[in-house]
């Protein structure tokens, strides 16, 4: 871009978005019951008597672990976990068929976080009688792929749009 166009960007203040990714090392999940454990497992059941499987388990642990103030205070660290994950009206059968009330999980492990750039483009369109000054950069949401894109208004607002790319899931540098 020459001196002039990049002018017409002195309102984008970041040459990139950040995305912070946790990778789960190990994790662990041990299953609490309100009274004895089962002598065998059959299967577990969520609130809606629908049937957790092992990766809907492990989900469930990453999505309780709280968000960071700072994503990037946790870059390049080993970070431990060891919670209580509440299971409220979660269920286990054994093979007897009796139902067992999960009181809670027990989960511990760790994670890194991962931080990656994504670089912001910066582009002019002219149509329809005026200019567009239009920012984007590649940003997922979870494991879909998608695009930020900033668009710059007459009135020197700005609009945000994320658009999902229907190509398929994000990649991932673990």
């Amino acid at each position: 871009m020459e001196l002039e166009e990049v002018e017409h960007f002195d309102w984008l203040l970041m040459d990139s978005i950040f995305e912070y990714r946790r990778h789960f090392e190990e994790l662990n999940a041990q299953i609490m019951f309100v009274d004895e454990m089962p002598p065998k497992l059959v299967a577990i059941y969520d609130t809606n008597a629908t049937e957790v499987t092992e990766q809907i388990l492990l989900q469930t642990i990453i999505t309780a672990v709280p968000p960071a103030n700072d994503p990037s205070s946790e870059v390049g660290r080993r970070i431990p976990i060891r919670m209580h994950v509440i299971t409220q009206d979660w269920t286990a059968t054994d093979e007897d068929g009796r139902i067992w009330p999960i009181d809670h999980i027990l989960a511990d492990g760790c994670f890194t976080t991962i931080e990656t750039a994504h670089p912001i483009e910066r582009h002019r369109y002219k149509g329809g009688g005026r200019e567009y000054a239009v920012a984007s950069a590649e940003a997922p949401i979870g494991d879909q792929a998608g695009k930020l894109v900033i668009v710059r208004n007459e009135d020197e607002s700005s609009s945000v749009y994320w658009t999902p790319d229907k190509h398929g899931l994000a990649q991932t540098q673990d």
